[in-house]
């Protein structure tokens, strides 16, 4: 059996997010959770332009850090921008606005190990823009593909194309919708990146214990993992993050 790992998912440092739409950390406590993380032996941390100032917060901690970078895998995406004016997301996957949005990653986080398509649909997968948007981006450096998907029609376009090794998808136990994919995903070697494994939040409320509930909620996903995959833990406290992990830790596969 291949590994499962816990991963870092940053949108909760970067802007408001979750049941309660949480204020976000000062840049000092998140540039202090990523440092956390990786101390308790966390290696993949996952950003996006569309997580707000999530990925300077990152370059940040990466340019403090470097052997972060350096023995973790760092994961953005394309595709979705976030206005911190107007709190409103803006899809573009056109072959420009993907390159710019590249450029910018690169230049603001340091390094990117995985790329992935954000919002990803069934027609933004197949198309030709995204294959030359793909093959431009090797030419800066990036060594793996993904895309982060809401339906289950483009999990299984992506399962199709030859160029992915990451999908990115919700997967919990309230939300089992890609249960049916998992089979095709490790068919064709893609590797699964799980994202609110707690349903925003809501798997956490209205337990007498959160600690009993995230065990349950990581024991329920790795179930389901196979072959491996990455599960992303969304926090921007260092407290829950401890427990988080610690919970992780005690599931079996």
């Amino acid at each position: 059996m291949c590994a499962i790992q816990l991963g870092l998912g940053l949108l909760s440092i970067g802007r408001q997010w979750g049941v309660k739409s949480v204020t976000p950390p000062s840049k000092q406590s998140a540039v202090k959770l990523i440092y956390k993380a990786y101390d308790l032996g966390i290696r993949f941390f996952d950003t996006a332009p569309a997580y707000g100032s999530s990925e300077k917060l990152l370059g940040q901690a990466l340019a403090e850090r470097p052997e972060i970078s350096q023995n973790s895998l760092i994961a953005s995406k394309v595709g979705e921008f976030w206005d911190m004016e107007t709190n409103r997301s803006t899809i573009d996957h056109s072959l420009d606005g993907m390159c710019r949005s590249l450029a910018n990653s690169l230049r603001t986080i340091g390094t990117v190990d995985i790329l992935q398509l954000h919002k990803a649909d069934t027609k933004s997968i197949r198309a030709e823009t995204t294959f030359r948007f793909f093959e431009f981006a090797k030419s800066c450096g990036i060594r793996h593909f993904g895309a982060s998907v809401s339906s289950l029609d483009a999990g299984e376009v992506a399962c199709h194309v030859n160029f992915l090794s990451y999908l990115q998808f919700p997967f919990n136990k309230s939300y089992t919708l890609f249960s049916s994919l998992f089979p095709s995903l490790y068919g064709a070697q893609i590797t699964p990146i799980i994202n609110r494994p707690f349903a925003m939040g809501n798997a956490l409320q209205g337990n007498s214990s959160t600690d009993v509930a995230a065990h349950d909620s990581f024991e329920f996903i790795k179930r389901h993992l196979d072959h491996g995959g990455v599960i992303l833990t969304g926090t921007s406290k260092a407290s829950h993050l401890m427990r988080n992990f610690k919970s992780f830790k005690e599931t079996q596969p």
